[in-house]
């Protein structure tokens, strides 16, 4: 268990350290280490755009920005 951890906390280290370009950088490191395909990045970019248009037209409407 405690094993697990360990390889987790690296993985997620390696990312960090070398993640200073933004979100380009990441998305490259996260489909090296982790074998994703690039269509899952896109579609997690996409998704999170939405995701936060609909926060902000919410806030917008209610009149809290």
């Amino acid at each position: 268990m405690v094993l697990e951890y360990l390889k987790l906390f690296v993985t997620f280290a390696k990312i960090g350290m070398f993640t200073i370009g933004g979100g380009y950088a990441i998305a490259t490191l996260l489909i090296w280490q982790f074998g994703l395909s690039p269509i899952y990045i896109v579609l997690a970019g996409i998704l999170g755009g939405l995701v936060y248009t609909l926060w902000l037209k919410e806030k917008i409407m209610n009149k809290e920005i």
